[in-house]
């Protein structure tokens, strides 16, 4: 609607909008959101914590997408897509048999090629979770001491999905030599602050080949958005590892679905398949003669996420002491207060002030990272011959 008005002789338009209109404009932009992120919005929705919300997300938004894709509307978008990543992968990741230590390694590319290549129904190899063997665990404190505790084993769990595995003795690609490989696994608290520091500090060192396989925003609660079984064996075929070090579990405090039923966090049911996970993981970290040290999660600021991660750290811990090849080393001493207090900032060895954490109160900043990787590379050389 247009409204001329006169104000000191000088004529003045005017236009209006009505309901109509801001109909029309919300409806156009809805529409351009759907085709141009339509699939962003259906991955969104699945990453929600399974529940009412998520299922109702996904019930408006699955079938759009999927009437979307129909007709043909979605190829403009995938073409961009295809584009970026290619892109992308060229300028931040390198291939696997190309990779020099401390590269970051596209571990999409490689779970692909891995899947590709794997033989339709070959269940050879598979790993499977269960309650573990007998042995003795290894826990390393703060200061890298290791304490040994007898084990025992968990109730039955719920039964996981089989993963198809190459043999590490037959997957290495790698040249011989002396170096011992090193495998950086897990979620951004991996990737955020620790793992830059250590390949730092092993790439001084000069006896380690350092591959970096982690991956932001997954972990082991959800494999139906990303399955660490699946990548873990792509890396075995990649990679003869003499060390793992894993450092995941940021993302896994939440209620997850299986089997068509909503398990809530921390209920009896849900700490059993989540130690089944674990187990699973653990079964692939001890293929060969593979040391493994998973770094539990240090102390967050929030109370309540830090009660989580405490739940999901005292689960793999216990799991952990199935597996003698697997260490568990407590992260918390090396970025908190003396008392096991979240602290933002210590006092370094100089009297300063440094910053231990990110500013979102979960991750590590690049002093936290090398705090912690001091743990870390002690357990490795301690390891060599």
């Amino acid at each position: 609607m247009v409204r001329t008005s006169i104000d000191g002789g000088i004529a003045t338009e005017r236009r209006f909008y009505g309901t109509r209109d801001l109909a029309i404009v919300t409806s156009s932009f809805a529409l351009c959101l759907l085709l141009l992120e339509g699939g962003g919005l259906v991955t969104w929705a699945s990453r929600l914590e399974a529940g009412p919300a998520q299922d109702r997300w996904l019930a408006v938004l699955e079938p759009l997408e999927s009437g979307l894709d129909a007709v043909g509307l979605t190829w403009p978008r995938k073409a961009l897509i295809s584009l970026a990543d290619t892109v992308g992968s060229s300028m931040h990741f390198v291939a696997a048999d190309s990779a020099a230590s401390g590269d970051m390694v596209d571990m999409d590319r490689i779970v692909k090629r891995h899947h590709d290549q794997a033989p339709v129904g070959d269940g050879g190899g598979a790993a499977m979770a269960g309650a573990g063997g007998g042995g003795v665990s290894r826990t390393c404190g703060a200061a890298g001491t290791v304490e040994s505790s007898p084990v025992q084993a968990d109730p039955a769990a719920p039964e996981p999905v089989a993963v198809a595995i190459a043999a590490p003795e037959a997957a290495s690609k790698a040249p011989a030599s002396d170096k011992r490989t090193v495998i950086l696994v897990g979620d951004s608290m991996m990737a955020v602050g620790l793992a830059p520091s250590l390949v730092r500090s092993l790439e001084k060192d000069g006896r380690f080949n350092v591959v970096r396989g982690h991956k932001s925003a997954t972990g082991l609660s959800r494999p139906e958005i990303y399955s660490w079984p699946e990548a873990y064996s792509a890396i075995l075929a990649e990679y003869r590892p003499d060390f793992v070090v894993c450092a995941m579990g940021g993302n896994d405090a939440q209620n997850v679905r299986y089997n068509g039923k909503v398990l809530k966090f921390g209920t009896p049911e849900w700490d059993d398949l989540y130690r089944a996970r674990v187990r699973e993981m653990a079964k692939l970290f001890s293929k060969g003669q593979t040391r493994t040290l998973w770094v539990g999660l240090p102390v967050m600021r929030a109370e309540s996420f830090r009660k989580k991660i405490q739940h999901v750290n005292s689960l793999v811990k216990k799991v952990l002491e199935e597996f003698p090849t697997i260490d568990y080393v407590e992260s918390s001493p090396a970025v908190s207060m003396p008392d096991g207090s979240y602290a933002s900032q210590l006092q370094d060895a100089k009297g300063r002030m440094v910053k231990m954490r990110a500013a979102d109160g979960i991750h590590l900043s690049d002093e936290g990272g090398k705090a912690i990787a001091k743990i870390v590379i002690k357990w490795l050389t301690g390891r060599m011959p």
